[in-house]
Parts: C-alpha cells; sequence; structure tokens
C-alpha cells in the first residue's frame, strides 16, 4: 500500500491508499450525518448538507482499484461523484475530488498531494459563483497553504489538524453561522476527508469531532431567498454554458457547475424553475431534472380538516395548465420539460388537498411508478387514493371534468377510467435532433406528429399547424364528438377556424398550457 525508504522518510500513496481514503470518508460522513443536517444553515437552513455528501461520494464504494494507477481512480471517483453530486454543498464536494483528479501524477508523494489539493481549491472556488468566507472554500485554501513535509503520515496530519482548526474559525467568518453559534457544515464535511486520508496512511484514528452542536431554533431563522434547488445536466458547449451560468445568476443565486466537459451538473436556487430549465433548454439540453423545494409548505390548507371528499391530483407541464387544473378544483404538480416529478412532490400536493380520498392523474406513462409509489405512500398516511394511468394530459383533462367530489373513491376512479378509455391523443413537437423514427429518420428542426405517444409523420415542409390537422385526421377527426387542442403559446386562429371547417361534426375545444416542447398537444373523443 505505501513504501518507505529507510534513507529518507518517503511515502508515496497509490490507487488502494486512495480508496481506501474515500471508504473511511464514507464511514465518517454515515457517522457524522445528523450532526452535519444540523449544523446546515448556510446557504439555506434546509438541513442536507450531510445527506447530499454522503449522496454524492457513497458510489465510490463499488469502485475497485486493482489494476489502475491512483490518477485513473482519482479520475473515476471525479466522474462518479460529479454525476451523483447532490445538492449544493455536493457540487461542490464533487468539484474538489475533481481538482485532485486533474493534477495527480501516477506517483504521488507529498509534494504532488500539495499540488493537488492545491487545484482542488481553485476548481472548487471557480465552480461557486459567488463564494463566501466561512465555507468549504475557505478551508480548502487554507489546506492548500498548508508547509508540505517529506512524511507523508506526518504531513496528513498537519493538513487534518489546519482542516479542523479552519473549521472552528467559519463560526466568526459568516454572519449567519454567527447567528446560529455553529460551524459551517460544509467545511467539516472536507475536514473529515482530510481526517480519512491522516487515519488511512498512519494507522491513527483522529479524536472525536469537537464543534458545538446547533442549540438556537432554526424556526427563528427568517429565510427570504429563492423558493426552490434546481438541479440538471446540461449538455452543451463551453460557450452555451458561461452563458447559462450568467443567465442564472441574473434569475437565482447559489449557482455552481461541476463538470470539466459535458455534461455538466448545473445547481442553482430559484423561485421559478422554468425560468432555469428554458434557459437550459435553449442553450443546450438538460435533463435529469430535479427540483426541490427550499421553503416549507403546509401540508393541509389553514384551518380546514380533511373531508370525506374525492380530490384529484394532475401531473402537468406548463405554468397555464397549472392554473386551469387548480380552478377545477384539483391540486396540480407541475413537471419540469423532459423531466417527470418525484414521488414526493406527488404525495406532498396530494396531503395538501386536504381529503380524505385522492385519485392521482400521472398525464404520462413515464409517471406512472412514482404515481403508483405515491398512492402506497399515502395509504401508510391514512389517505386513501388510486391512480387513473393517463397518459396524456388530455385525458387527466377529460377525466377531470368529470369527477364529483361527493363520490366515494371507487365511483369516481370507475367514471373518470371509462372516459379516458374513449380519448383517443395525439401532438405535435420539433425533433431536437436526428433519430431514426417508425416512419423515417428526422433531423433536427423536423416537425413530428404523434399518436399514443408514437411518431406517425415526420415533415421538414409542414408547419406544426399542418401537423396538428393531419394528426386530428389520423385519430378519427371525421367521427369526433369532441376535439381538444392545447396549444403551448397563444392559440392559432387559423388552426381553429380550418380545425373546425375540416371536422365540422366536432365540438373544437382550444386551451393554452404553456407546455415547452410540444406546440399543439391534441385529442379526440
Amino acid at each position: 500500500m505505501f513504501s518507505k525508504s529507510r534513507s529518507k522518510a518517503l511515502l508515496t500513496i497509490d490507487a488502494e491508499i486512495y480508496l481506501s481514503t474515500l471508504r473511511r470518508f464514507i464511514g465518517h460522513l454515515r457517522t457524522n450525518e445528523a450532526l452535519i443536517n444540523d449544523l446546515n444553515v448556510f446557504p439555506v437552513p434546509d438541513g442536507d448538507t450531510g445527506t447530499n455528501s454522503l449522496l454524492t461520494v457513497q458510489g465510490c464504494l463499488d469502485l475497485d482499484s486493482t489494476t489502475r494507477s491512483v490518477q485513473e481512480l482519482a479520475q473515476l471517483v471525479a466522474d462518479v461523484c460529479g454525476d451523483q453530486a447532490r445538492g449544493n454543498s455536493g457540487v461542490i464536494l464533487s468539484e474538489y475530488l475533481r481538482g485532485i483528479a486533474d493534477d495527480l501524477s501516477t506517483n504521488v508523494d507529498t509534494s504532488g498531494w500539495q499540488r493537488a489539493i492545491s487545484n482542488a481549491a481553485q476548481v472548487a472556488r471557480a465552480s461557486v459563483s459567488s463564494p463566501r468566507d466561512g465555507t468549504i472554500l475557505t478551508v480548502a485554501d487554507v489546506l492548500a497553504e498548508v508547509e508540505v513535509e517529506n512524511d507523508f503520515p506526518a504531513y496528513a496530519k498537519a493538513l487534518a489538524r489546519a482542516a479542523r482548526n479552519a473549521v472552528q474559525l467559519t463560526t466568526e467568518q459568516l454572519p449567519e453561522l454567527q447567528a446560529a453559534g455553529v460551524v459551517d457544515a460544509g467545511a467539516l464535511v472536507l475536514s473529515l476527508f482530510h481526517d480519512s486520508l491522516y487515519e488511512q496512511v498512519s494507522g491513527v484514528t483522529m479524536p472525536e469531532l469537537d464543534v458545538a452542536t446547533r442549540t438556537c431554533d432554526l424556526d427563528s431563522f427568517s429565510y427570504d431567498g429563492p423558493a426552490n434547488e434546481v438541479m440538471f445536466l446540461f449538455d452543451g458547449t463551453s460557450e452555451a454554458l458561461a452563458e447559462l451560468k450568467n443567465i442564472l445568476n441574473q434569475f437565482g443565486d447559489s449557482v455552481t457547475v461541476s463538470g470539466s466537459i459535458a455534461p455538466y451538473n448545473i445547481h442553482v436556487h430559484i423561485d421559478e424553475p422554468a425560468q432555469a430549465v428554458d434557459a437550459a433548454m435553449r442553450l443546450g439540453s438538460p435533463y435529469r431534472i430535479v427540483v426541490t423545494p427550499l421553503v416549507a409548505s403546509e401540508t393541509n390548507h389553514q384551518g380546514q380538516d380533511a373531508g370525506q371528499t374525492t380530490r384529484a391530483v394532475v401531473i402537468c407541464h406548463g405554468s397555464q395548465m397549472v392554473k386551469i387544473i387548480e380552478q377545477a378544483g384539483a391540486m396540480a404538480v407541475q413537471a419540469m420539460p423532459r423531466g417527470e416529478p418525484a414521488t414526493w412532490e406527488i404525495r406532498a400536493a396530494a396531503q395538501k388537498a386536504n381529503a380524505q380520498n385522492v385519485v392521482i392523474l400521472p398525464s404520462d406513462s413515464d409517471c406512472f411508478g412514482s404515481a403508483n409509489k405515491a398512492v402506497r405512500d399515502l395509504l401508510k398516511l391514512g389517505i386513501s387514493a388510486q391512480v387513473v394511468p393517463t397518459a396524456s394530459i388530455i385525458q387527466s383533462l377529460a377525466a377531470l371534468a368529470v369527477l364529483d367530489e361527493n363520490d366515494d373513491l371507487e365511483t369516481a376512479v370507475k367514471h373518470m377510467t371509462r372516459v379516458v378509455k374513449d380519448v383517443q391523443f395525439g401532438a405535435v413537437t420539433i425533433a431536437q435532433r436526428s433519430v431514426p423514427t417508425p416512419v423515417g429518420t428526422c433531423v433536427r428542426g423536423d416537425v413530428l406528429g404523434l399518436v399514443a405517444g408514437q411518431v406517425v409523420a415526420v415533415s421538414a415542409e409542414l408547419s406544426p399547424e399542418q401537423m396538428a390537422l393531419a394528426v386530428m385526421a389520423k385519430l378519427g377527426g371525421d367521427g369526433a364528438d369532441i376535439i381538444t387542442i392545447v396549444a403551448s403559446e397563444d392559440f392559432d386562429e387559423k388552426l381553429l377556424n380550418q380545425a373546425r371547417k375540416q371536422f365540422p361534426g366536432a365540438d373544437v375545444i382550444q386551451v393554452v398550457g404553456g407546455q415547452s416542447l410540444w406546440p399543439y398537444l391534441i385529442g379526440v373523443e
């Protein structure tokens, strides 16, 4: 694992030592997860730094150091952590580990390690748009200045001590920490990493952490920052990334970016998640979008008791569709473009519905799994719930139209399911890239027509409106009673008039939903 010359105390760490250090670090994070969460008051007192840090690095437990150099292993660790980074703290931690990997050689002595952690401090700081003193970045800077010793255990001990001292000083360096009487949670995480290195190279266990736990009530802290934390992977050019960072800094704060090449891991605190996602969509391709509220909400309406009524929870895209659903008396869960809501978001909406019975309308087959998981969770909370498996917002709107809140759950589900079966649905979208489809390869910019989620038409000549009419015909518009068109933006009167002319026997209904990516969603009953 290490070699020591008799004439000169010199320790060289290898891949096995580095991986064992990471495993010790994960163990320390598990042991201290609750403590770190409790200390977390900056930038948001949401108590998740310990959990997010652990989730960011725990994937390293599955790695193997065999046949790899320390540089190769460190790069793999950086890739895993960058991919799994959670929250602001996880992104910065993953960037610190990437900074180490980028400056390691295949034979790491103390001087090589000093260069690596110096680079790590710079990389971590560069990932944060508005750095503050008294954070993990401050501790990283202190460690980069620790004097190098030839003996690795001695140098690692000096680093561990310097980290612990720097952590204690964070209380006075950041007003939010001083008000709470705590050290910075992220700074403590970095200290544990360097504790782990010293323990691994020396065989000596560091003494228990000596930090004051929080004694104040977090309810006394008034958080007035953005309402949501948004994270996603962004596939785009470095120029697009720079522009995206500028835009996010205008709309939100706590902007951090991890990764040296695409896809980049983006993190921002922002009031309107759609602003972040829409900006990313204009500049590249965002995916794996996760939105987490930073401001706790009440689970029930104030002053009301849960009644024996039946209400619906509808998953949808577009802020205008949210308003339509809420006006209909249901709870809306807005999903991000190309994304699905998490189980907890659906569960929270159902709790907020303030009803004993809840029907969940997923509006997308990709949401069936999380909707069913939410149902199982709700049953444990004493709320009766079922999923009516709607595969389009068109079907969900039709189901919502026949919901009588006075019906029991079984009756409501029966009526809604019967209506859903009679609704055929389609859509119009614009191809984002060249891909094969069942009706031929499309290229970026082509107009696509879909029926029941499958591409049935590709055209470089037709407009979205012309394709919408073609989709209506494929859905059986000639014999329809009702045709519903959900437009992404202001409605095209020409399309409405043409639809009424082409399908005279149908009542054509127009709705503006505000959804991205889909100019038109179409339903035929």
